[in-house]
């Protein structure tokens, strides 16, 4: 059986145009760290023409994080025109100050062909010199190369070296590919038990395929448990009948034949049982959104909602432009109707890295919902966010 294994090439955001200008000598009388602020502010309010152009006064002072986020909007054409060699200029200069974000996205340039022709060995390198600074996402990268032999020898141990330090910074791909190699055996010793953990909790982070692969997996082991089961019930039948027929045969032959049986008294019909009508359903259990339900230019945030009767956790996964990605999640009580979540008390989730701050939080609220089958709305303040069931 043949298993896709993830690997995140580029992050896709959509930014939105907005008029805007601002002077050369605003850009000139601000530091780079200033101006990457102001860009930034730029970003969160939609306005992507204003923060290309603060990115760019950063960038030429020489600011790398700006710089690689410059060249993401040259590589997406938001706020500049799209433009794959303009994108790749700004990548190196970062990346000649030891950048790891920009590291990883000449990474992704390298291996898709982008303003360059397509060199998996070059891809190889870049991704290698990233992971080796940390960056979780470059290494969950190189792993899928060395796992296929693109660029490098196909290695599945190299490649679960790699996945495993992913997956010790959280990183979600990271996880699922090492459960789904754990689970074949394959650069690991076979352990399902194992690797269906590690799924599932790539799975719990956000990752619809891993939630995915442990729905399918589950429903494999649950018809194999099913078939053996079917099996042993059939064997002890069997012995069952043999049993029976030979203690039968072994009467039979002990005593005389019996006179015909007194035809039995007809059966009473049953008593009639009234039953209640239907529980209208409840959205019980884990959620994630199909789509981001922030999108500030910068990151794109999904959510995941894990809804019990009393209390619902929020599980957030925010994805950004220089390959980071942070997850916080808090816990709620709450109270389930058949038309609405009622949110008891205050939740808040922070997490941080070096150059990236991803904060979630709600207030006691009311939260109305729609249920149809696997697919679950939730209105949060007028705006509908909709949501897919993961397993269990």
């Amino acid at each position: 059986m043949v298993l896709c294994l993830r690997h995140v090439s580029m992050l896709l955001v959509w930014l939105t145009l907005a008029p805007g200008a601002m002077s050369a000598e605003a850009t000139n009388r601000l530091s780079a760290e200033e101006s990457r602020q102001r860009a930034e502010q730029a970003m969160a309010e939609g306005n992507a023409v204003l923060a290309a152009q603060w990115f760019r006064a950063a960038a030429r002072q020489g600011n790398a994080a700006a710089q690689v986020y410059f060249g993401w909007l040259h590589r997406l054409g938001r706020g500049v025109p799209q433009d794959d060699h303009a994108a790749l200029r700004w990548f190196f200069l970062a990346a000649a100050q030891g950048n790891a974000g920009a590291e990883f996205s000449l990474g992704t340039m390298y291996e898709n062909g982008r303003g360059i022709p397509t060199d998996k060995a070059a891809a190889a390198r870049w991704y290698r010199s990233a992971a080796e600074k940390g960056n979780a996402q470059a290494q969950n990268n190189l792993g899928w190369l060395y796992l296929n032999g693109l660029g490098v020898p196909q290695d599945a141990a190299e490649a679960v070296l790699w996945f495993r330090r992913a997956a010790d910074q959280g990183q979600p791909d990271a996880i699922g590919n090492l459960g789904l190699l754990t689970y074949q055996g394959r650069g690991v010793p076979r352990d399902p038990v194992e690797g269906l953990t590690l799924l599932r909790r790539a799975a719990d982070l956000g990752d619809l395929e891993a939630a995915a692969e442990v729905i399918r997996l589950e429903a494999e082991q649950q018809r194999q448990r099913a078939e053996a089961e079917r099996q042993r019930r059939a064997e002890t039948e069997q012995r069952r009948r043999a049993e029976a027929d030979r203690r039968q045969q072994a009467a039979a032959a002990a005593r005389p034949p019996s006179p015909s049986p007194s035809p039995s008294p007809p059966a009473t019909a049953p008593a009639m049982t009234k039953h209640p009508g239907p529980v209208p359903p409840r959205p019980f259990g884990a959620w994630r959104s199909a789509a981001p339900v922030v999108d500030m230019g910068l990151r794109q945030m999904f959510l995941r909602m894990d809804i019990r009767a009393n209390a619902v956790t929020f599980r957030y996964d925010c994805q950004y432009l220089d390959g980071s990605r942070l997850s916080g999640r808090f816990t709620t009580r709450a109270e389930v109707g058949p038309t609405a979540i009622r949110i008891l008390e205050r939740g808040q989730s922070r997490s941080e890295d070096a150059n990236n701050i991803c904060v979630a939080s709600i207030r006691p609220v009311i939260l109305p919902y729609s249920l149809r089958g696997d697919r679950l709305t939730v209105t949060f303040t007028d705006k509908p966010v909709n949501l897919r069931r993961l397993g269990g």
